[in-house]
């Protein structure tokens, strides 16, 4: 079973503690682990999400599509997509955007808008300016 950890470090004082903690760590050689320290993540927020939402429901019966094939096919394109064979047969995955943080959320709102106006559907821009 993979062992995960994650601190918030907002002050030398966090930060020493987690060093404290990290040195505790039995270590592997055989399962060596990987330790990386970058700037918090901001997450998408609910606004983000139903504003994606609305632009696929609104443009998907303009181009023949659903709600739900919109955004996957606007998801294709902005995140691109693996092939798999599973059994004999091929499949398409595209990335899951729950992944995406907030600036790479606001990417795929800005590109779903583009999609939808190279398939000559107008759709107002509702982003907040």
């Amino acid at each position: 079973m993979a062992w995960t950890r994650r601190w918030r470090i907002d002050s030398q004082v966090k930060l020493s503690r987690v060093l404290g903690a990290l040195t505790a760590v039995r270590v592997n050689p055989r399962h060596p682990m990987e330790l990386v320290l970058r700037e918090e993540r901001k997450e998408k927020t609910a606004d983000q999400r139903r504003l994606f939402h609305a632009i696929c429901a609104e443009g998907a019966p303009q181009v023949g599509l659903t709600p739900a094939e919109a955004k996957q096919a606007v998801k294709r394109d902005f995140y691109g997509y693996e092939v798999r064979e599973v059994h004999g047969r091929r499949y398409e995955l595209v990335q899951s955007s729950e992944d995406s943080d907030r600036p790479e959320y606001s990417g795929l709102i800005d590109y779903a808008y583009q999609w939808f106006a190279e398939a000559c559907v107008y759709i107002p821009d509702r982003r907040p300016m």
